[in-house]
């Protein structure tokens, strides 16, 4: 008895419902998909917005901790990265030219434990000493590191 009061209730609801109305809610018809589309493009866009917003502010807050973390524990000099470290100064002559041949400007530096190192790049701002290193890990030497020299 129940399930034919609610089939009624549904059909007087349907016949005493204007089917413009119906058609707004999408309930009667399809929703225009060129809307729906549009909608959607709106929202990626506020997202990436947002998103590109949230990387800026988040490098910025990085930046900030970088120079404080420098300017506490005073240090002060050049960074170097390391792709390579030679006792045979011969070797590192050889990988130098490599690096300067793949368009780096690195440069030999002798280590007081007698080592040649090979710095492919050099630099007094940290974070792009590091955005080098990240780089030069992933083209030349994954083990590459960083030297910091007075």
């Amino acid at each position: 008895m129940m399930k034919k009061i609610a089939f009624l209730l549904v059909i007087v609801t349907l016949s005493t419902t204007s089917c413009e109305y119906l058609r707004k809610k999408g309930i009667l018809g399809k929703k225009k998909t060129s809307d729906y589309i549009t909608s959607l493009e709106n929202a990626k866009k506020d997202d990436s917005i947002n998103y590109a917003a949230q990387l800026y502010n988040l490098k910025k807050e990085s930046q900030a901790k970088i120079d404080s973390v420098q300017k506490t524990c005073g240090i002060n000099g050049k960074y170097h990265v390391i792709s390579g470290s030679f006792r045979n100064p011969l070797n590192a002559e050889n990988f130098n030219k490599e690096m300067n041949r793949m368009g780096y400007h690195s440069s030999i530096i002798m280590a007081s434990n007698g080592f040649n190192l090979v710095s492919a790049y050099s630099g007094d701002n940290y974070s792009e000493v590091i955005n080098a290193l990240n780089n030069i890990r992933t083209t030349v030497n994954q083990e590459s590191w960083l030297y910091l020299s007075n």
